[in-house]
């Protein structure tokens, strides 16, 4: 009996050793996280920084993608010169309703071509005509025509 006590007490002693190494590692590891957390927290803040800057960036983008197209399409409807000449609309996706040739932009009826104003941002008083012609000359068309 006196063999197996001693072979209990090592294998206690063992696992005690085994025990205490393994939280004299946990506390080294958990030293060596918190110290460099400061540095994690940091490169966090710099990477939010980062996804801010790209979100601007991309809104950014976006208006100049949107700028060029209307100036694109402003462009091409300034060469207008015919009531079969096909015009362009300056937002993507085109408005409902949006006239497809210069004939079909002088025949709008007045409901049609106020909510085609609105739909571009622009004012909706005065005579159909008027409103026409409104629209026309934002939409990059000349004034001869109308």
């Amino acid at each position: 009996m006196a063999k197996q006590d001693v072979r209990r007490r090592k294998a206690n002693n063992l696992n005690q050793d085994v025990v205490a190494a393994a939280i004299h590692r946990a506390e080294q590891v958990e030293a060596e996280f918190y110290g460099h957390q400061p540095v994690l927290e940091e490169m966090q803040g710099s990477l939010q920084q980062i996804v801010q800057q790209l979100q601007q960036q991309g809104q950014q983008l976006q208006q100049l993608q949107d700028q060029l197209l209307e100036c694109f399409s402003k462009s091409q409807n300034a060469a207008v010169a015919d009531n079969t000449d096909l015009i362009k609309s300056l937002l993507r996706p085109s408005p409902e309703g949006f006239p497809e040739t210069l004939q079909d932009l002088k025949q709008l009826d007045a409901r049609r071509v106020s909510r085609l104003l609105r739909a571009h941002g622009l004012p909706v008083d005065g005579t159909p005509q008027t409103k026409r012609r409104r629209l026309a000359l934002h939409l990059g068309l000349r004034a001869s025509l109308f």
